[in-house]
């Protein structure tokens, strides 16, 4: 074994130039400082036909027989891990270690842990080059306290087993500022483990040198004898052997239970009963109002047996809500499966009926109107516009009675596997309705039929754009639609994406409030306005036909004052 005294690129290079010059060698290992000069490195001694292979470091693009070492990713997350055992929340974390291609690796590995955790945040001057020499790690440590008091821990992803680094090491953790900060070291802690039980470290995770460089040597020691053998080997697959990592770690006694996350409802569900109140009462208000009403103009103009047909199939959309609301935490999976069952069929016939009156509302406009600019006598009545709702109900019904029947869906409550920061096992648990899989062509053509109202009735909408009727009905129809559409483009993949079932039940019941609610609003509330105007309207000509009536008899009465008096003249 040689080497150079520190892990520079230049040391290295001379000692494999001269080694490749000067001596005849059966096999070449090398624990890569720079990649890009370890892979020239290696290429040329392949090149001599000499058998190389990398250990500890790599160079994966070279041209290696095989690699044998740590997972350097591996080993980044398992120090990362150990900080989030000692201490799940913090403020700022420093990564300490140097430049080398490995180290690199860990570093990348440490953030991307704590980033995803989310509990942690990185200082500014991390990650600190110790530049392989204890004096600077020393001195860089105390600078990043000083300019981050915030920083709670450092993590050091190198640390060079040598007496002089070892001792800035203990020189640094003595330190006032650094009593209340958590410690985490690459080391061997079977040979350091004396830092770890004085206290100079909190956690270790650390390689195994011995089994490493035996494997080193076992495997070069394979790859000559196959040679001289002439057998081919597999390491003409560019074989890679990752050697086990050792962690310590001092953790207090004090260990939080397993937390075991359903993703329940909850009180989700109260948002979600509230909305679905707000819409079927808004509904049934408005269907009162146009029974009472509907002999005005404002509501008879509009077509009362429309406006009936859209209010129904709001407050069957809006009924989706209901068994969307049912989750195991106190049902049975029984009732969930039937509520599952249930949700395509509110959603889709509601949708139908809304989408298909407005259809047949603004299709009945445009044909009035065409034959009108004709000078057409037309008779357009209320069944013909009726065909085509009637025709879409059905291919919705057929379509989710094959799928009732043939794979029906159903509610599944499935486990997630994974470790805590006490690397326990333990299970986050998510439920709902299962659509995937052989759900899908059913799904499909569901969004075809009814995707395909929207766009058509969307048509027609815009086919009336020009079109002057007395309440601008027409206008409000094809706001309706534009809304909509754009809505269901935005809300539809956000579901199908996401699954987090609280997110999703969140996602889903504020689209399907919203569209019952833009429906109701845009089209009812103008004709509300509209009705005050007409009522207001009415009283005062109460009042000016009362006036009047008091003038008449008022005069009449004058008149008969007069005519006694000439009576008596006579």
């Amino acid at each position: 074994f040689t080497g150079p005294a520190l892990p520079e690129q230049a040391g290295q290079t001379a000692i494999v130039e001269d080694l490749l010059a000067n001596q005849t060698l059966d096999g070449l290992a090398i624990s890569v400082i720079d990649i890009a000069e370890g892979t020239r490195l290696i290429k040329k001694a392949l090149k001599m036909n000499i058998p190389t292979i990398t250990f500890d470091s790599d160079a994966p693009d070279s041209g290696r027989l095989a690699y044998v070492g740590t997972n350097n990713k591996v080993f980044g997350f398992e120090l990362a891990m150990s900080l989030l055992q000692l201490k799940p929340e913090g403020k700022h974390y420093a990564i300490l270690g140097d430049t080398s291609a490995n180290i690199e690796v860990r570093i990348e590995a440490v953030r991307e842990t704590l980033t995803l955790d989310g509990s942690w945040t990185e200082a500014t001057m991390s990650p600190i080059d110790s530049r392989h020499d204890g004096d600077s790690a020393h001195e860089l440590m105390k600078d990043a306290i000083k300019e981050d008091p915030d920083i709670e821990a450092i993590v050091s992803v190198y640390f060079p087993d040598e007496e002089q680094y070892v001792d800035a090491w203990i020189r640094t953790v003595e330190l006032p500022e650094f009593d209340n900060i958590i410690t985490i070291n690459e080391v061997n802690p079977l040979s350091r483990g004396n830092l770890l039980r004085e206290g100079y470290m909190d956690a270790a995770v650390g390689q195994q040198p011995y089994v490493m460089g035996k494997k080193v040597v076992d495997t070069l020691l394979e790859i000559v004898r196959a040679k001289e053998a002439n057998e081919s080997t597999e390491f003409s697959n560019n074989l890679t052997t990752y050697t086990s990592l050792v962690t310590l770690s001092q953790i207090t006694t004090e260990i939080q239970d397993v937390v075991i996350d359903h993703h329940y409802f909850g009180e989700l569900k109260i948002m979600g009963y509230t909305l679905y109140s707000i819409s079927m009462l808004t509904s049934l208000f408005l269907i009162v109002v146009t029974a009472r009403f509907r002999k005005i103009r404002v509501i008879r103009s509009s077509q009362p047996m429309f406006l009936f047909m859209i209010l129904i199939g709001v407050m069957i959309f809006s009924s989706t809500i209901i068994p969307l609301s049912f989750d195991d935490e106190k049902h049975s999976p029984e009732l969930c499966s039937r509520m599952c069952r249930a949700v395509p069929w509110l959603f889709f016939i509601g949708f139908t009926t809304i989408f298909s009156a407005l259809y047949a509302k603004t299709r009945r406009i445009n044909k009035i109107m065409t034959a009108g600019h004709n000078l057409q006598r037309v008779i357009i009545k209320e069944k013909d516009v009726m065909k085509p709702f009637v025709v879409i109900v059905l291919a919705n019904a057929i379509v989710m009675t094959c799928w009732i029947i043939i794979n029906p869906p159903t509610f599944k409550r499935q486990a997630s596997p994974g470790n805590d920061y006490f690397n326990r096992t333990y299970k986050s648990y998510y439920g709902g309705c299962m659509y995937g899989g052989g759900h899908t062509p059913y799904m499909i053509t569901l969004m075809i039929i009814n995707m395909g109202v929207l766009v058509i009735a969307l048509i027609e909408a815009y086919r009336a754009r020009n079109i002057q009727t007395e309440f601008a009905e027409s206008t409000y129809i094809a706001v309706i639609m534009a809304s909509l559409l754009q809505a269901a483009i935005v809300a539809i993949p956000l579901l199908l994406l996401t699954e987090d079932p609280q997110l999703r039940y969140t996602l889903a019941v504020l689209f399907i409030f919203i569209v019952g609610m833009v429906v109701l609003l845009v089209l009812f509330l103008p004709k509300l306005l509209a009705l005050r105007q007409h009522f207001r309207d009415q009283i005062v000509t109460s009042k000016n036909g009362a006036n009047s009536n008091a003038a008449h008899v008022r005069n009449g009465h004058r008149y008969t004052m007069i005519a006694n008096r000439m009576s008596d003249y006579n």
